[in-house]
């Protein structure tokens, strides 16, 4: 589901200088065991797809069994590790909850007596709903696998979709620039709705 920040009818328009874009994707109802191996697997498949610089990407198996790639970056995987460590042990506490991986650009100005005054502007949002959900047995179910690779096609039919709003990247050529920052949170449930699954789920 699109939603836009001043209406959720159809995709934001975004950009700097209008409302971020914003994506919500397919409710995932997980074990606990498979929480974070799972956010690890979403949040490295939007950060891949949404690079748009050449990578030499890095092919993961998941505990789950789903091969995904990485953009092979000490830096990135730095920041998903240590924010994964947080908003899992939220989401273990409240047994569910949604996580936000959000993509900003600093904003350079200059303010009074020409002193600078840098602001963080967030031009795209991802949420991921969860719920933890009891276990059955050691393997992950495999209907579970089904769901999370629905998730992972929702992604990458929402990139390729809509790339409009994208603001320039970061300098190429230097190792210790991510050229698109980004920042993962947690936040609380959204509701029953993204959770719905048809029979076949």
């Amino acid at each position: 589901m699109f939603i836009n920040d001043k209406a959720n009818s159809k995709p934001a328009q975004g950009g700097l200088n209008n409302s971020k874009s914003n994506f919500v994707l397919k409710g995932l109802k997980v074990e606990e065991k498979l929480v974070k191996d799972s956010l690890r697997v979403i949040l490295h498949t939007i950060l891949f797809q949404r690079e748009l610089g050449v990578v030499v990407p890095r092919t993961v198996e998941s505990d789950s069994g789903i091969h995904y790639l990485t953009l092979n970056d000490i830096n990135t995987d730095k920041i998903v590790e240590e924010n994964l460590s947080a908003v899992c042990s939220r989401i273990r506490e409240m047994n569910g909850g949604t996580v936000v991986l959000g993509f900003y650009q600093v904003i350079k100005k200059k303010s009074f007596l020409l002193f600078h005054d840098n602001s963080k502007q967030v031009w795209e949002e991802w949420r991921i709903p969860l719920r933890v959900v009891q276990g059955e047995g050691k393997k992950p179910d495999g209907r579970f696998v089904k769901r999370l690779r629905k998730v992972l096609f929702q992604v990458i039919e929402w990139i390729c979709l809509k790339k409009d709003h994208l603001p320039p990247m970061g300098l190429p050529d230097d190792p210790s620039v991510i050229r698109y920052p980004f920042e993962i949170s947690y936040a609380g449930d959204m509701g029953d709705m993204y959770f719905v699954q048809k029979n076949s789920g």
